[in-house]
């Protein structure tokens, strides 16, 4: 089994270019690498991810797997924790730990996508973010 990420990217248009060459990019990657197996969802977690300014740069953490990376904007930074989360859960599948790590912290895997997430809502300095994303499992097929 595989993780997969697919989300929509909320950017500001100025960093639309960025985005979507970055998304050709490893789409090009992928499609080199597993161009053969084809994926099947297995399941969803819904994770907080969480960014917000240190110094000049954007610290981003998801606060159910302790995973952090950073950026030099707000997106940049949120893009790349959820990189981070996706190498994250897949090392742990790899090693056959996943099931445990998520039971030790508290994560549901869901048979369907949920239709709405509740954003518990935090007294965030300016500047931040703070919001839940769904991730889809996946297995090859």
């Amino acid at each position: 089994m595989c993780f997969r990420r697919t989300t929509k990217v909320d950017a500001p248009a100025s960093h639309a270019r960025f985005i979507y060459a970055e998304a050709e990019t490893r789409r090009t990657v992928s499609e080199q690498s597993v161009n053969a197996v084809r994926m099947t969802t297995h399941g969803f977690v819904t994770l907080t991810l969480e960014a917000f300014p240190e110094g000049k740069t954007f610290v981003s953490r998801c606060r159910e797997l302790g995973v952090a990376s950073c950026g030099d904007s707000i997106w940049s930074a949120i893009e790349a924790v959820k990189d981070a989360v996706t190498t994250y859960i897949n090392a742990i599948e790899a090693l056959g730990e996943r099931e445990r790590v998520f039971a030790e912290k508290g994560i549901v895997i869901r048979q369907t996508k949920p239709r709405s997430v509740r954003v518990e809502s935090d007294a965030l300095p300016p500047n931040s973010f703070a919001g839940k994303v769904v991730f889809p499992l996946s297995h090859a097929a």
